[in-house]
């Protein structure tokens, strides 16, 4: 592996660092909604797990993959860590909404290379926001798929999948920031957050079907049921108000009781490999702003 693409993997693990103080979608969706939507799908525990886990994997870079597989640079992810305290500052240095998301911007793209975006910001064509993933809109989230189909790889889909999640949590916002999205909430508290958990959910299960048919180890569940779920859920997320993440997934494993073994995250060589993989994709592939 060239140092370029070396330092494209680790930029890819260094995004959230950098580029998120606020959350989008938390564990609920990106590791036990991802589960479980695999095993609806038909997918074993262990094969689900395994796309789960780097669909989480992707938000969990200084803990895991840094620490992991690039020592040397966890004093750097503290160090750019630091730099999110001054974002709730920019808007009383400049006093302008569109000149702090342009010092932002200029910001991120200083710090984290546009290799790694796509994964936490996909864009679509000739869009400079993000675009909710719907198999059409979309362009990023959908080379990152592609690829994944093409190296059929659970690992690689599940960083795809993080992209289709990501897209949705994030649509409106700016690349690299979360200036743009005036109704903001990682709890789905309000009912436009829950209309994007929806919609991410209902395209993540629709691409772990595609991937699963015809390899399932058990009969899968009727789209229309996971639907009827989805909503069971959202509807007892927003009857408690504004729950944690962790009463979230034990909402969630409600609504799918019949796999009562829950995921727990984790990252394997597997993943480290799948992050190389999709840095050399990204760092090969069309340029953001290029259609």
């Amino acid at each position: 592996m060239s140092l370029v693409s070396r330092g494209a993997a680790a930029a890819l693990a260094l995004v959230t660092v950098v580029a998120r103080p606020a959350a989008g979608f938390e564990s609920d969706i990106h590791l036990h909604a991802t589960y479980l939507l695999a095993r609806a799908a038909g997918m074993g525990s262990d094969q689900a797990l395994a796309i789960a886990r780097a669909d989480l994997g992707a938000d969990s870079s200084e803990a895991g993959l840094l620490s992991n597989s690039y020592p040397a640079l966890r004093g750097l992810a503290t160090a750019l860590s630091f730099l999110t305290v001054v974002w709730p500052a920019v808007f009383a240095i400049f006093g302008d909404y569109d000149d702090a998301c342009d010092w932002v911007g200029k910001l991120s793209d200083f710090v984290v290379p546009a290799t790694s975006a796509p994964v936490h910001f996909p864009l679509a064509t000739n869009s400079d926001r993000v675009v909710a993933y719907t198999g059409q809109a979309g362009h990023e989230t959908r080379e990152l798929l592609a690829f994944a189909r093409e190296a059929w790889d659970d690992a690689v889909l599940g960083i795809a999948l993080h992209s289709l999640g990501d897209s949705w949590s994030h649509q409106g916002l700016l690349p690299n920031s979360h200036f743009g999205n005036d109704d903001w909430t990682d709890n789905l508290s309000t009912p436009s957050s829950r209309n994007r958990a929806r919609g991410g959910l209902r395209e993540t299960f629709r691409e772990l079907s595609a991937w699963s048919r015809g390899r399932f180890l058990h009969r899968p569940l009727p789209s229309g049921e996971v639907e009827s779920r989805i909503e069971s859920w959202l509807a007892a997320v927003a009857s408690e108000g504004s729950p944690g993440a962790a009463r979230r997934t034990e909402l969630l494993y409600d609504a799918f009781p019949e796999y009562a073994e829950r995921a727990s995250p984790g990252l394997s060589a597997d993943f480290v490999r799948a992050v190389e993989r999709v840095a050399e994709f990204l760092e090969e592939s069309t340029p953001r702003g290029d259609s």
